[in-house]
């Protein structure tokens, strides 16, 4: 099981906190008035709770984005994302956290119903 957070540092200074999840496709998320984006559960283990990740977002523009549109729920991947924090908090206090896939490989393709 993948999952590791990591500030990389980039040559202009600039800092950028990447995510590197592996789990499965829970649904794919195309409404018309937001980005394409899916969910993704981790299994953490046998008498683990799982921990889902909700709308990791797929810019418009991503050469890869037909690809998501097929993502079966079941599917495995293992995803590196990049991860946005806003100004905004929620009603915790804690600053609202945005994902954004920057690059992704499959795993294990779901079993096929009979």
């Amino acid at each position: 099981m993948v999952n590791s957070t990591y500030t990389v540092k980039l040559d202009n200074g600039k800092e950028i906190v990447k995510r590197f999840v592996s789990g499965n496709v829970v649904r794919v998320n195309e409404e018309t008035n937001r980005p394409l984006s899916f969910d993704l559960v981790i299994n953490k283990g046998k008498d683990r709770e799982p921990e889902y990740v909700n709308r990791i977002a797929v810019d418009k523009d991503a050469r890869f984005a037909h690809l998501v549109k097929e993502f079966k729920p079941g599917q495995q991947l293992f995803c590196e994302i990049n991860v946005v924090t806003s100004d905004k908090k929620d009603s915790n206090g804690k600053p609202y956290q945005n994902y954004w896939l920057q690059s992704f490989d499959y795993g294990k393709s779901p079993k096929k119903a009979n």
